[in-house]
């Protein structure tokens, strides 16, 4: 064997490790009861937005977030433009992001 390729063989060996030998602790992922009430919140807090949307707007939001509709299937299914689509969307998008920072702002408002 050439010199130089026994050198790396020497200087490089692969250290093998059972995976008994290793210390491994897996951890979980638990939530509190806390964050579990504020998910719950969260979520409720979004259906409440949603529910408030104009009637158009909720059925494309609901067709492509919920159903899971691409929205040229949307805009066929209503027969109007995928244009139309995203502006309904970025409309229902903008409503439910105000309700709730509103619903959040007066919540940090009354806690101080």
């Amino acid at each position: 064997m050439h010199p130089s390729l026994n050198y790396l063989k020497r200087h490089f060996r692969k250290n093998v490790i059972s995976i008994n030998d290793m210390d491994i602790e897996l951890s979980s992922i638990t939530y509190t009861p806390e964050q579990i009430l504020v998910s719950s919140e969260l979520v409720n807090k979004i259906n409440n937005a949603i529910a408030l949307l104009p009637s158009r707007c909720k059925l494309i939001f609901k067709l492509a977030k919920e159903d899971g509709f691409k929205y040229n299937e949307i805009a066929q299914l209503l027969n109007i433009s995928v244009k139309t689509i995203d502006n309904q969307m970025s409309i229902a998008i903008k409503k439910i992001a105000a309700t709730i920072n509103f619903d959040l702002e007066k919540k940090n408002i009354n806690n101080f």
